[in-house]
């Protein structure tokens, strides 16, 4: 057989549709035991095959409507260091609150265009997500685009939802790559936020972003001097330094300029 046959074996015989094992009450994904998160798990798998019972999906989203949790959302382009930052803010998150809390992660990443599989690669970064002395607090799944068109889940409002009905204090949502004309999880999320690096070309390349015309959190995943002049190169009428020396010289600038400006930030 060899290792390609063997393979292609293990890939056949896993190559079943697991939607019919998906929960036909919504009381099964309330809870945080393991046999709950199972079922949450089998429901995400339905919606994103489209095949979850249509009394089961109404349901969820009546019973969403009526919860207050946070979701944030965090894009950016490929590379920017988006996985890496969920992590982190995991990580501190976690340390901050005690573990008290429990978060959900849904991580998407683009489905191939050739093949129409994804590479789920998101958690390679997440190390953080894995139980402590509290036991499990972060619930995390992996979602495919499925679509070439747009850097989120078509099933994606309804995965969101269904988090919510099962329990959890805090949401976060993580796009795949995107483009200057790509914010679509904009409308999905309380708070977007918008992942850079300062390696971003000229300001009039920020200044095209979509993302820039909602209100966005916009952290830089680099601590060099040309970060924090980033305010000073896209802002100029903000910082009193560049008044001084004309709008040509931001580069002279050592301000700290809040980023991103008020006009910009979601409180």
């Amino acid at each position: 057989m060899g290792l390609a046959g063997m393979i292609g074996e293990m890939v056949m015989r896993c190559d079943k549709d697991v939607s019919p094992l998906a929960p036909k009450d919504v009381a099964a994904i309330q809870g945080h035991g393991e046999m709950n998160w199972r079922a949450l798990a089998q429901l995400i798998t339905a919606l994103e095959n489209d095949k979850a019972d249509a009394s089961v999906v109404k349901a969820v989203r009546e019973q969403a409507a009526q919860k207050k949790v946070p979701v944030l959302g965090i894009t950016g382009t490929g590379g920017a260091g988006k996985s890496s930052l969920t992590d982190e803010l995991i990580r501190r998150l976690r340390l901050d609150q005690g573990d008290a809390l429990r978060v959900a992660v849904i991580s998407i990443d683009p489905s191939r265009r050739k093949s129409g599989g994804a590479l789920l690669g998101d958690r390679i970064r997440m190390n953080a997500i894995s139980p402590w002395s509290q036991g499990p607090r972060v619930f995390m799944r992996s979602l495919a685009t499925r679509d070439f068109g747009s850097e989120i889940s078509a099933a994606l409002p309804d995965v969101v939802a269904a988090c919510k009905v099962a329990g959890f204090d805090l949401i976060v949502v993580e796009t795949s790559g995107i483009g200057q004309g790509d914010a679509a999880i904009v409308p999905h999320v309380d708070v977007p936020m918008y992942v850079m690096t300062p390696e971003f070309g000229a300001a009039s390349q920020l200044e095209k972003s979509t993302c820039w015309t909602s209100p966005i959190l916009s952290p830089s995943t680099s601590s060099t001097a040309k970060a924090r002049r980033m305010p000073c190169v896209m802002w100029p009428s903000r910082c009193s330094a560049t008044k001084k020396l004309g709008p040509r010289r931001p580069n002279k600038c050592q301000c700290l300029a809040p980023w991103p400006p008020a006009s910009t930030t979601t409180a």
